[in-house]
């Protein structure tokens, strides 16, 4: 992570803003390290996951190895149960509190086994605070499930999904994306961006 930064990093050709870029960067240098490593050790837990990514401290339950994130994706405080495979796109943002099951069991059975299906999220897409996504869904491109939903069924392409259980409520307006999630964090903000904000 810090080698992606290092090599991507915005050069600032004024002195107010250089010092201010470097300033911010040796502030926020403890946390990065701390994300580079959750990232490592994702990694050695067999994740996929591609750089750069902003990943919270994630509770998992399952083998790390079912786990892939694309790069510019950005992931809350979350639950991750990984019972099953589940797959993060690029540039999507799962906001803290969310919840991603692969699991549950069959209740029309007498054993009451597992079973489990994986959850796969295309690029560009939110999964906002405290929203809940059970086993078998596939969230499209650029779709957004509102904070608190419970999906139980799949989210077409650019929809807007809400409730218990999660209907479409709407379309988003636009659904060719130019912006990276990341760059709004402060530990990316001084490294990535051209332009700070004075």
């Amino acid at each position: 992570m810090i080698r992606y930064l290092w090599s991507h990093r915005s050069k600032p050709s004024r002195r107010g803003k250089w010092l201010k870029c470097w300033l911010k960067r040796a502030y926020h240098f403890p946390r990065l390290i701390v994300l580079s490593w959750r990232v490592a050790s994702l990694r050695w837990n067999n994740a996929t996951v591609e750089e750069p990514v902003a990943i919270a401290p994630l509770i998992t339950n399952g083998p790390c190895s079912r786990l892939s994130v694309g790069k510019n994706s950005s992931l809350g405080r979350i639950e991750l149960h990984l019972h099953e495979s589940i797959c993060i796109g690029r540039h999507v943002v799962i906001s803290d509190g969310c919840r991603l099951l692969t699991a549950s069991h069959n209740i029309h059975s007498r054993q009451w086994e597992q079973v489990a299906r994986p959850i796969q999220i295309d690029d560009w897409a939110w999964i906002a605070t405290g929203a809940m996504i059970l086993p078998g869904v596939h969230v499209g491109r650029a779709a957004v499930v509102a904070a608190g939903a419970v999906v139980s069924k799949n989210v077409p392409a650019a929809a807007i999904v809400a409730g218990n259980p999660a209907r479409v409520i709407g379309q988003r307006r636009a659904t060719e994306l130019d912006f990276n999630p990341i760059e709004s964090n402060a530990l990316f903000e001084a490294w990535l961006n051209d332009a700070l904000k004075s």
